[in-house]
């Protein structure tokens, strides 16, 4: 019931400097301190991995699965994840290409991703805030799981709140996904 600002605020003063997130397997140290201002994995990051183990259930579904995009990768979990899984399927993801408008969120998706990444060949794209998403080819499989949900109270300068990301997939969604996606 806190205004955004004074919640976020407490929330930050209640977290942990360093912690590891696990899911299903995957695991991920994070450090505020080493990698300043990266979102790191939180429950909405396990909820959504939990969404895309039961998507994964279908094995025919993640073998098809070759090229991934991650928009907003934060500290990188769940392309980790992912090239995890379709490791375990039986092979590595072909093409793997990460975007954040953090630079530090970038090298600690790039830190992360050195265990998994196989024969995946990974890109990273630094984008900045509330301009156009720039893609060089369509994917497979595109994820987005950034702190971009309205809050009460928000703040109109604050680039990680509101729904502009979420409209600008959507309106590239056609040219970004393979058609057979």
């Amino acid at each position: 019931s806190l205004p955004a600002t004074k919640r976020d605020m407490v929330v930050r003063l209640l977290e942990f400097p360093e912690r590891v997130v696990e899911f299903d397997g995957t695991s991920l140290s994070w450090s505020d301190v080493r990698y300043p201002g990266v979102w790191g994995p939180s429950i909405d990051t396990v909820i959504f991995a939990k969404a895309l183990k039961k998507l994964f259930t279908r094995t025919a579904y993640l073998k098809s699965v070759k090229s991934l995009l991650e928009i907003g990768c934060g500290s990188g979990f769940l392309t980790k994840y992912i090239l995890k899984k379709k490791k375990s399927a039986g092979g590595d993801m072909e093409y793997a290409h990460l975007m954040d408008i953090n630079q530090d969120a970038l090298l600690c998706s790039m830190d992360n991703l050195k265990e998994v990444q196989g024969r995946t060949l990974i890109s990273y794209t630094l984008n900045q805030a509330k301009k156009p998403i720039s893609i060089i080819h369509p994917y497979d499989l595109i994820i987005c799981n950034p702190p971009y949900i309205p809050k009460p109270h928000q703040n109109p300068k604050n680039p990680f709140e509101g729904l502009f990301l979420y409209k600008e997939i959507f309106r590239l969604a056609p040219v970004m996904l393979h058609s057979n996606s």
